[in-house]
């Protein structure tokens, strides 16, 4: 196992204690900033009106079975990279907690790196919840002018809250949370 020590003095060492708290306000802020600022497309694509062009039967048929495909696989691409992210960021938070030779600052930069790792998948599926959503919707579209209900009657059901993208939001900010909380943990001592 390899030992790492830092032999700073110790004004060094609070000066570099003092710029990771101040990272971790600054991505604090900007994070919050960033859940506040609506999309700005959203709300102007959902009032224009679809426009239903008839098109053969087949074709919508093609078509309805590659949307339903495509809000599958983001669906599915984002769950593996929530399992993977999830819990290898807490293993690896374990690890570098459990180690009695890492330095209290390194484990604070591992827990900030985590936090910003959730963070920037949060951002991914965020977009790809939008995308998958936008599939079907599509699927509904079709599914109306060839008379099927299958993702209406779904919609119509209104499924119970939380869904699949809550509860992979909900891992994320857990696990942002859980990463600035080790890392204040960590920091604050030593400032």
């Amino acid at each position: 196992m390899v030992h790492i020590t830092f032999d700073l003095p110790p004004r060094v060492m609070r000066a570099v204690n003092l710029m990771l708290l101040l990272l971790l306000l600054v991505g604090g802020f900007i994070i919050v900033r960033g859940l506040l600022r609506p999309y700005e497309n959203c709300e102007e694509e959902k009032k224009k009106p679809h426009e239903i062009v008839h098109v053969d039967p087949g074709d919508l048929m093609k078509e309805y079975e590659l949307s339903q495909e495509m809000h599958n696989y983001y669906g599915h691409l984002t769950w593996q990279i929530a399992s993977i992210l999830v819990g290898g960021s807490i293993a690896g938070l374990a690890l570098v907690i459990s180690s009695r030779q890492t330095p209290k600052v390194m484990v604070s930069i591992f827990a900030l790196a985590v936090t910003g790792g959730a963070f920037a998948f949060w951002l991914f599926m965020r977009r790809y919840g939008k995308i998958a959503e936008k599939h079907l919707e599509r699927c509904r579209e079709i599914e109306e002018c060839l008379g099927m209900k299958q993702h209406s009657n779904v919609k119509e059901a209104k499924p119970p809250w939380p869904t699949g993208w809550g509860i992979v939001q909900g891992l994320c900010w857990g696990l942002m949370i859980f990463g600035i909380v080790v890392a204040l943990c960590y920091l604050l001592p030593t400032i």
